[in-house]
């Protein structure tokens, strides 16, 4: 093979190369952005319980001020 044609097979080799590791890359990126998107969803799922279960103990709460309420209503209508 003449140098010219040996040149020109090193440069086709180097370029398929640079575009492997720019495919990797541009994976490894895409791979990264589901993960952290995965996380944020996790994230607001764990927000969502969070406020669920707090609206749940108010709930809780106003029930049991309210049972409270009505049984101290009885008392003072035994009273009278």
């Amino acid at each position: 093979m003449s140098k010219g044609s040996e040149e020109k097979e090193e440069e086709e080799e180097e370029e398929e190369e640079e575009e492997e590791e720019e495919e990797e890359e541009e994976e490894e990126e895409e791979e990264e952005e589901e993960e952290e998107e995965e996380e944020e969803e996790e994230e607001e799922e764990e927000e969502e319980e969070e406020e669920e279960e707090e609206e749940e103990e108010e709930e809780e709460g106003r029930r049991r001020s309210s049972r409270r309420f009505s049984v101290f209503a009885n008392d003072c209508m035994m009273v009278t």
